[in-house]
């Protein structure tokens, strides 16, 4: 069984990578507005039973059969009622054909640090590649947000055709070289007109650096980190509606 840890912020809209990682954070999740999805305006549903709504659709690269979930809701504590209530989960093999598989009820966040998230519901090994989660209720917002998901699998043995969706991103980052030993040259492309910033913190959610102006992708800077320790930076990006977010390793 391996656990795939979906590393949000995921984007409203777009298909994002699958992240095959141990883990993001210890169990815990931060309060960061930024550490999570976030999305104000609806947009059409790939699943084309369904109105325009909240969504996230997740894309794991190829087939699994899924099986646990955990969930951490929204975390920020101005914006805990933007937390979802209720969502609908749809998988599919193909990006375009989807069944429904059931409904979801995910607490509200505490809004502290070591919050550690909820069990969810067993996705009954399912075989599937994109996983589709619907807004169906907040806790009171007209905005809605995800902290992190996590999902058990196994690899199926099938193999099914699948869209090509890397064009469909709207933020792409760059960073070369990454691990850094002090500068680092970080570039920013997508499909998304919105202007953009940016945003460098700690493990703990402590902002160290930031974008003094907004910019529109495509660009590119050089960022100096030789004032901090080693360690792992969250690096951050921002157009009001979509985020993404990258991680830089520090040495020496």
């Amino acid at each position: 069984m391996h656990l795939f840890k979906i590393c949000l912020p995921l984007t409203i809209g777009i298909l994002m990578p699958f992240l095959l990682l141990s883990q993001c954070y210890p169990n815990q999740h931060s309060t960061n507005w930024f550490d999570g999805w976030y999305a104000c305006q609806m947009k059409t549903n790939p699943n084309p039973s369904r109105s325009a709504s909240h969504w996230l659709m997740i894309d794991l690269g190829e087939n699994y059969r899924l099986q646990g979930t955990h969930w951490w809701n929204f975390n920020y504590p101005d914006q805990l009622t933007s937390g979802i209530k209720t969502a609908d989960i749809d998988y599919s093999t193909d990006g375009a054909n989807w069944t429904y598989l059931k409904t979801v009820t995910i607490p509200k966040a505490p809004g502290v640090p070591n919050y550690e998230g909820v069990q969810g519901p067993d996705l009954e090994d399912v075989e599937a590649r994109y996983v589709l989660v619907t807004v169906k209720e907040t806790y009171g917002n007209i905005c809605a947000g995800l902290s992190e998901l996590s999902i058990e699998g196994v690899k199926s043995g099938g193999t099914t055709p699948v869209a090509n969706v890397a064009n469909e991103w709207c933020l792409k980052t760059k960073i070369s070289p990454n691990p850094v030993v002090s500068n680092t040259m970080v570039s920013l492309e997508g499909i998304c007109e919105d202007k953009v910033h940016w945003v460098l913190t700690d493990g703990l959610g402590r902002t160290l650096k930031k974008s003094t102006a907004q910019l529109s992708p495509p660009f590119q800077f050089d960022m100096d980190l030789s004032d901090l320790p080693a360690g792992i930076y969250n690096l951050s990006f921002y157009n009001g509606v979509m985020t993404s977010q990258e991680k830089i390793i520090k040495v020496q």
